[in-house]
């Protein structure tokens, strides 16, 4: 061996090293496991945190970064939210169990409404499906108000969007 040839090894092994020292001291710095994240899971655990995404924090503790989920991992992540693999793509699926963990039903429904929606679709439509309305009678402004109400429980508000009875920003400014 060369000098440069193991001077280039050296300082490819200290590369390495170096990145597990700071991926192992992200792991602490987050309350983790040392050893059970890779670097990528681990940068996305800490912008979540950063964000404050408390939920997006848990989702990806018990399920890592699955956005790049392929192959085996994608298939358990569908069987997991009881969807098919074949209809979606890892990073749908991923942006589905997301939803879901966030308590965000409507998302989840329009994603999945979307995932196994024929192309040509509008996304109006597939929001509309979603939530069981007819397609062609809702904004986009009024479909969002209306999940959002039914998100939060809030069913008479729903129901008075629904109805026509408020608009959306009347509905964003009612309280209760």
């Amino acid at each position: 061996m060369t000098v440069r040839t193991t001077a280039t090894a050296v300082l490819l092994a200290l590369a390495a090293s170096t990145a597990a020292v700071h991926a192992d001291q992200l792991s602490q710095s987050l309350g983790l496991p040392v050893g059970e994240y890779t670097t990528s899971e681990l940068a996305a655990i800490k912008a979540a945190t950063d964000r404050g995404d408390t939920s997006q924090v848990l989702f990806l503790e018990a399920h890592g970064d699955r956005s790049q989920a392929t192959g085996v991992e994608a298939t358990q992540l569908a069987a997991e939210q009881q969807l098919d693999p074949a209809s979606y793509s890892p990073a749908q699926i991923a942006q589905i169990a997301a939803a879901r963990a966030d308590g965000n039903r409507s998302l989840a429904a329009y994603l999945v409404a979307g995932g196994s929606s024929p192309s040509g679709v509008s996304e109006n439509a597939q929001l509309a499906r979603s939530l069981g309305l007819p397609q062609g009678t809702y904004s986009d402004a009024q479909l969002a108000a209306i999940a959002h109400a039914r998100d939060h429980g809030e069913t008479f508000r729903a129901q008075a969007l629904i109805d026509g009875t408020i608009t959306p920003s009347e509905a964003g400014s009612i309280s209760g």
